[in-house]
């Protein structure tokens, strides 16, 4: 069971990281990378 939960704590973190990345890279100024937004934030 503790590794299920470990999984499920990696997962997290990586979803709050690609969150951190999409809201970052939406202030790329003139352009931002809508692309790389798109798939960081799905």
């Amino acid at each position: 069971m503790k590794e299920k939960i470990d999984l499920v704590k990696l997962w997290t973190r990586k979803a709050e990281n690609d969150l951190i990345n999409a809201k970052h890279s939406i202030n790329i100024k003139p352009k931002p990378p809508l692309d790389t937004i798109c798939f960081h934030a799905q």
